[in-house]
């Protein structure tokens, strides 16, 4: 699996994976005064085919950091399920990526 971090510009390109591996393009957001985040994410391979899609709203979610963790693991796991053997895994969190590269 590679993750990686790209931070939001003002003007930003999505750029296809390479041959046959997909790429998930995923996000989290938090409502802190229900305890809630919602997450959406697209799968997509080298010809921009979109191979999947989803939006997912999680209770009882107690910051946002959670929530971003949550995202990438549901996504990572839907993308297993899914049969994709290589997967790269964007968002915009810096903290999760970082910590998945470590593996902590």
């Amino acid at each position: 699996m590679k993750l990686l971090y790209k931070p939001r510009p003002t003007t930003m390109k999505w750029f296809p994976p390479n041959d046959l591996i997909v790429k998930v393009n995923f996000d989290a957001a938090f409502k802190p005064q229900n305890r809630e985040s919602f997450l959406g994410f697209v799968i997509q391979d080298n010809q921009v085919l979109v191979m999947g899609n989803g939006v997912v709203v999680n209770d009882h979610v107690v910051d946002a950091f959670l929530a971003e963790a949550l995202t990438c693991l549901q996504v990572l796991d839907f993308s297993i399920k899914m049969g994709f053997q290589e997967v790269v895994m964007e968002g915009d969190s810096r903290t999760i990526v970082v910590k998945i590269q470590k593996g902590t």
